[in-house]
């Protein structure tokens, strides 16, 4: 408790405005610290409607402190961050790593001036309701017969849009399990060997479960026999990353909640223009009732290249 008491001193001395000003990004630097040398402590990073970026910790007794950074942040910030990783431990620096790559790489894609908030809109508008047309049903359109399934290649590789040649075609592959529902959206390339494909999960269990993925068995393999490992989870606002023993990214997730989730990848070649076999390993527990279950795709293109 008295280390927390330190720490809240410390936070409350440097961090001033919610607005970004020149020590802003050394106040950002210290949060990530902070997150990694006190147990227990949380950090959050977000973007604003208005184009700022949010570091956001919450401590071990549930206070939080937050700074606000904005494009122009991004030099300085990378300067800071160079200095105080490189007098930190390996340990220290190996855990702040992600965080200021994050923070880093949002502040250059911000936009250069953030809006002023829009100002609340006036509510429009609303004629009264017209008595609706009586309309004749049409007759039903006659049955269309569904499309045969494509057979597997020779080789084994799976067609686009089949999961172990059972799931429906293209447009979106998916793939059903006993507790969860996984399709792929999209995979885009947003530089060079930075990879983003877009998944939807689905929890089919009817109550709010615990949802695991295995970062180093989710992985996109490619023609040239590459094979790049999950870096990080983009749920909403937050960015997830692996943590404990067996490099797991966990997060909650509503019954019956369907959300695109951006499963991000580094260092992918960058010949790659699709991904010949992508392996997501994913489990859903409720209580200490879990399953962990594979789903594989085939042949999913990378757009943006």
């Amino acid at each position: 408790m008295n280390k927390i008491r330190v720490a809240l001193g410390a936070m409350a001395l440097v961090i001033g405005s919610a607005h970004a000003a020149p020590a802003d990004a050394d106040n950002a630097m210290l949060l990530i610290r902070g997150a990694c040398t006190m147990s227990g402590a949380r950090l959050d990073i977000k973007t604003t409607p208005e184009g700022r970026l949010q570091v956001i910790i919450t401590l071990p007794n549930g206070q939080r402190r937050m700074v606000t950074l904005e494009h122009r942040d991004v030099d300085r910030f990378m300067d800071v961050a160079t200095n105080v990783m490189a007098g930190s431990n390996l340990q220290t620096t190996a855990c702040m790593d992600p965080y200021v790559s994050d923070v880093t790489n949002t502040l250059s894609q911000l936009p250069e001036r953030p809006a002023a908030p829009p100002p609340p809109a006036a509510a429009p508008y609303t004629p009264p309701a017209l008595p609706a047309p009586t309309v004749m049903p049409s007759p039903p359109p006659p049955p269309v017969a569904a499309p045969p399934r494509p057979a597997l290649p020779p080789a084994g590789d799976l067609p686009v849009g089949v999961v172990n040649g059972t799931a429906p075609a293209a447009p979106a592959a998916a793939a059903t399990g006993n507790r969860l529902a996984v399709s792929v959206q999209r995979c885009r390339g947003t530089d060079r060997s930075h990879v983003i494909c877009e998944l939807k999960v689905h929890n089919r269990m009817g109550q709010d479960a615990k949802v695991s993925v295995e970062a180093d068995e989710t992985q996109l393999l490619g023609e040239d026999s590459s094979r790049t490992k999950l870096y990080s989870l983009r749920l909403g606002e937050h960015t997830l990353y692996k943590s404990g023993a067996n490099h797991e990214i966990n997060f909650d997730l509503l019954a019956d909640a369907a959300p695109v989730i951006l499963f991000h990848y580094y260092n992918v070649p960058e010949a790659l223009l699709s991904i010949k076999r992508m392996e997501v390993r994913i489990g859903a527990r409720v209580g200490t009732d879990g399953e962990k279950q594979t789903f594989t795709f085939a042949n999913i293109p990378i757009t943006g290249r």
